[in-house]
């Protein structure tokens, strides 16, 4: 047995660099990259979203980061000036008609002599319901009359091949209209309060809601910026009389205030406002012949500062014949009921008469369900006063403010 000793320990070492140098390297079927042995990479998920290993396309924040710029990129070069109108005409064309539309963003018209103080310089695409993008060629101003007044439809924009006049639900309400719809109606006011009423629209066979609109004559559409300018002024100014508004322009009182016209018609809101009630007749009033015969009643409260037993409101029944005032301490006014019950079986009692008529106010105290249901089973009469008018409680209300 013999053994082979090298005498150069380098040429070990050369030779063996020489037989590494001699191997090829391969393709790894995992990473595609030329590399020696096993695939470090090996059994790793990959992410298609940034092509690296150790993480999936969910995980990855180069990947969403890039999905977000994307969208925000998809909302910025989204038109913005981008109309939808989808109507279609089943009646013959009329161009006093208006169609009361809620897929419509914006006031549309084809017809473009309804409208005054156009501005051609505003211009952009509507959708129509074909899909087709038509290029509008500006907007202006509708000036119609309803119930002996001018009023003015703003921005309406001029559409050509329009086959109907539109009225935008979501302008309406931008612009401080508010509409009500039901029983196949929808109410259009112009205040918040819902007390002008502008039109009645009732549902077609079609169900769509056209509006037939009167429009001003032509010599009264030419002031249409001054007459509007005077009304804008007239309720800036909490409802000013036009003689003072044109004092304040006379002696240049204020800065900026525009060339006002006085206006023939009549402000709804100073109608309203100016409006007085006829004072109650005297000698027509009722007179109870025995006691317990009507029964006054009111609650004040509550009060800033309690009694020793928590209580904040006083209760007062008071008999319109005698005039013998009750008065009872409560902490709730949900306690009415249950008082008026004890109050009842107490002087009835005791005088032998019956309660036979109760007045009150119509505060909730008084008009809950089992109250009411109590009164129908005991055969009392329950008077309610008017709202807004105290006076037919005056009794009540009188010895209160004595108090």
């Amino acid at each position: 047995m013999g053994f082979k000793i090298s005498n150069n320990v380098n040429q070990g070492g050369k030779h063996e660099e020489g037989e590494k140098s001699d191997q090829t390297k391969g393709k790894c079927k995992h990473c595609d990259k030329l590399h020696y042995g096993e695939c470090w990479f090996k059994g790793k998920p990959k992410c298609h979203g940034c092509n690296r290993f150790g993480h999936f396309v969910k995980d990855c924040d180069q990947a969403n980061k890039a999905g977000k710029l994307a969208n925000i990129a998809n909302q910025v070069t989204e038109p913005a000036t981008m109309f939808y109108a989808c109507h279609t005409a089943t009646i013959g064309k009329n161009v006093n008609m208006w169609y009361v539309d809620s897929a419509c963003s914006n006031h549309m018209t084809s017809h473009e002599f309804l409208l005054v103080n156009v501005d051609k310089s505003v211009k952009c695409k509507v959708k129509m319901r074909t899909g087709d993008l038509v290029q509008s060629i500006g907007k202006g101003t509708l000036a119609i009359e309803m119930k002996g007044m001018n009023r003015y439809i703003k921005e309406v924009m001029i559409v050509p091949g329009l086959d109907e006049n539109l009225l935008s639900i979501g302008q309406m309400i931008e612009h401080g209209h508010w509409l009500v719809f039901g029983d196949n109606v929808v109410d259009i006011y112009g205040d918040r309060q819902m007390q002008d009423l502008i039109a009645c629209v009732p549902m077609k066979g079609n169900r769509c809601f056209p509006l037939s609109l009167e429009y001003v004559k032509s010599s009264m559409a030419n002031k249409v910026t001054v007459e509007e300018s005077s009304w804008l002024w007239h309720k800036r100014y909490g409802h000013l009389n036009y003689t003072s508004l044109m004092l304040l322009q006379d002696k240049e009182m204020e800065q900026g205030l525009p060339r006002l016209q006085v206006t023939k018609h009549v402000c709804s809101g100073c109608a309203t406002g100016k409006g007085h009630r006829e004072p109650f007749d005297k000698e027509k009033v009722w007179r109870a012949s025995q006691p317990l015969e009507l029964i006054h009643s009111d609650i004040c409260g509550p009060m800033q500062i309690t009694t020793l037993a928590g209580n904040r409101f006083f209760l007062t029944f008071i008999d319109y014949h005698t005039r013998i005032c009750w008065v009872f301490f409560l902490k709730h006014k949900s306690h009415v009921f249950n008082i008026f019950k004890r109050f009842k079986s107490m002087v009835e009692l005791q005088s032998g008469y019956k309660i036979k008529k109760l007045r009150s106010d119509r505060g909730g105290e008084y008009t809950s369900l089992e109250f009411s249901k109590f009164c129908e089973e005991m055969g009392l009469e329950k008077q309610l006063t008017v709202a807004y008018s105290p006076q037919q409680n005056g009794v009540a209300e009188r010895r209160i403010v004595q108090w």
